[in-house]
C-alpha cells in the first residue's frame, strides 16, 4: 500500500505479516535488491518512507527470493519478465499523475 504523507513523504507497506527481512525495490532505487529494507512494525508489517518527486514509479517487493506486487497499487504495468510491477503515482502540488514510463524492474 502506498501513502501520500502530508509532508510530501510516500509510505510503502507490506501488509503480509513475516519475520524475514522485506526490502523494498524499484526504479526509485535502480532495483537494488537490498537497497532500501523495510522496518518491522509492531504488528508484523512492513514500512518504508521515501522523498520521491512526483511521478510514477515502479517497485515491487522482496521477500527472500520471493517476488509480491503491491495488491493496493494504483495500477500495475508489464515487465519484460513476463509479470508486472506495482506502479505508486507521487502526484504534483495539483494532485496530478504522471503518465506511465516504460516498463522495467525485477524478474518475477
Amino acid at each position: 500500500m502506498v501513502e501520500i504523507l502530508p509532508n510530501g513523504t510516500v509510505r510503502f507497506a507490506f501488509l503480509r505479516r513475516t519475520d524475514e527481512t522485506v526490502y523494498l525495490v524499484g526504479d526509485f532505487n535502480n532495483w537494488d535488491e537490498g537497497g532500501t529494507p523495510m522496518s518491522r512494525g509492531p504488528d508484523g508489517t512492513h514500512l518504508a518512507e521515501l522523498s520521491l518527486k512526483p511521478g510514477e514509479y515502479e517497485y515491487k517487493f522482496k521477500v527472500g527470493q520471493l517476488w509480491f506486487n503491491d495488491d493496493f497499487a494504483s495500477k500495475y504495468v508489464p515487465n519484460p519478465w513476463g509479470s508486472e510491477n506495482s506502479v505508486a503515482i507521487v502526484p504534483d502540488g495539483n494532485g496530478r499523475g504522471f503518465p506511465s514510463q516504460q516498463a522495467s524492474g525485477p524478474p518475477p
